[in-house]
């Protein structure tokens, strides 16, 4: 069996995007503009959900994956293109400026990178074919493109996605699907890739994790890899204290969450299964006061979807997914960044 990344509602809304032409560290600092995803585009916006403005325009598949530099200037995208629709990692500035190719590579789907610290690389998910299979490892690359080196192995049947730095660069958290015979859970290594460790527990099923800008906790989303509604937790990065942010009341499934810069709130995406809406919430750092920050329609699914769905490796959750007809119009995957 093909271990294949269980992501949330909006990673299908994403697929969807590429048809109709979805880890991070949040570092410290005061709190910026929001990025996501709607459509085929990135936009952002403030944290109360004002001042929206679109940052790509892509007429040709469509973008994915966004997450800031340290210092809030640039962001870091993947963009999916025709025929293949394999992940091609972009730069661009926080105004949506500059916009540019980082790696050529043909064959490889290079996705959910993420800025080291420093703000000198990368590190993302490579996934390829191998002997009939598509593992992923982890890759770090420098902003230019060059020195790319290799984190994490790549296995048959193994996949590592969304790596994500610690605030002081010594940790690395990421997702891994198949390790150890774990359907999925948030790992942890040192920065070089050595001591890799198990952080969230097998029935958490935990996946896209973000670091809290002091690096002593991760918030990460559950269910990966079961049939129950996914909801958005806290862990210290010690594997203790586990604690619940959101209520999935047997309808909402939770999406990406994304520390503020300053440490005091939390942004994430829940969906209506039934009915296809929802939107991005800004809550407090224990879940209290969420506030509905941006609305989601429900909109039509192409009827070639599924062709492009079966070739997705990063969909394994169906039980997420609304009524046939209907798929969420965007709002996915928000990050906070801090401000300039």
């Amino acid at each position: 069996m093909r271990f294949r990344v269980c992501l949330s509602y909006c990673i299908l809304a994403a697929v969807i995007a590429l048809i109709t032409v979805p880890a991070h560290a949040t570092f410290p600092g005061k709190n910026g503009r929001i990025a996501f995803v709607q459509g085929p585009d990135i936009y952002t916006m403030n944290q109360d959900g004002s001042n929206v403005r679109q940052l790509t325009a892509l007429t040709d598949g469509g973008a994915f994956w966004v997450n800031w530099s340290p210092d809030g200037k640039q962001i870091v995208f993947s963009r999916f293109a025709a025929p293949d629709f394999f992940g091609q990692l972009w730069l661009m500035n926080a105004d949506g400026g500059n916009q540019h190719l980082l790696l050529t590579d043909p064959g490889f789907d290079d996705e959910a990178a993420s800025f080291s610290p420093d703000g000198s690389h990368l590190i993302f998910s490579r996934c390829a074919p191998l002997d009939g299979e598509f593992p992923c490892a982890i890759y770090r690359v420098g902003l230019d493109g060059s020195g790319i080196s290799q984190v994490t192995p790549v296995r048959i049947e193994l996949t590592d996605l969304e790596p994500v730095y610690s605030p002081d660069g010594s940790t690395i958290a990421f997702d891994s699907f198949g390790r150890d015979g774990i359907l999925g859970a948030v790992h942890l290594m040192n920065s070089d890739g050595t001591n890799i460790r198990q952080l969230t527990l097998a029935q958490l099923g935990g996946y896209g994790s973000d670091w809290s800008p002091d690096g002593e906790q991760l918030v990460f989303t559950t269910k990966c890899c079961n049939p129950e509604l996914a909801n958005i937790a806290v862990i210290r990065r010690d594997g203790k204290q586990v604690r619940q942010v959101t209520d999935d009341k047997g309808v909402f499934g939770a999406g990406r969450s994304s520390w503020s810069p300053q440490g005091d709130a939390i942004v994430f995406r829940t969906t209506n299964v039934t009915t296809g809406e929802g939107g991005i919430y800004v809550s407090n750092a224990d879940g209290s006061n969420a506030k509905l920050i941006l609305k989601v329609r429900p909109s039509t699914v192409p009827n070639n979807a599924l062709k492009i769905l079966k070739k997705s490796h990063f969909l394994k959750n169906k039980h997420e997914l609304p009524a046939s007809t209907q798929i969420e119009d965007g709002g996915a995957l928000p990050r906070w960044g801090t401000a300039q």
